[in-house]
């Protein structure tokens, strides 16, 4: 889809959009995920980031949703690493860290 994209529009950067939950094949990253169930959505931070129709990579990340039960200083702690796993894999990925692009 990315590919049909920018044979419409070759002006605009193009990114995957996705929370950037890490799959199966990244197993030593799969603890970065806020729980088991972000393993099996089908979405894969890394390799959706490698799509070559892909300018960039970018992550959404919800800690009140994903934690509600967790207190700030626990959630701030989780995004930092969340963050940093991500600029980690985005930048030999696609050589650009990722856009944080939503979060609450």
């Amino acid at each position: 889809m990315s590919a049909f994209v920018k044979t419409i529009d070759k002006n605009h950067l193009l990114t995957v959009g996705l929370e950037g939950f890490y799959g199966l094949k990244n197993p030593k990253r799969l603890a970065v995920n806020p729980e088991l169930w972000a393993s099996s959505l089908g979405s894969d931070f890394v390799r959706n980031s490698k799509v070559p129709a892909i300018d960039f990579a970018s992550v959404h990340i919800y800690p009140d949703h994903w934690f509600p039960h967790l207190e700030f200083e626990d959630k701030l702690k989780y995004v930092s690493k969340w963050m940093l796993s991500h600029i980690e894999d985005g930048l030999p990925a696609i050589s650009t860290g990722p856009v944080l692009q939503n979060y609450f």
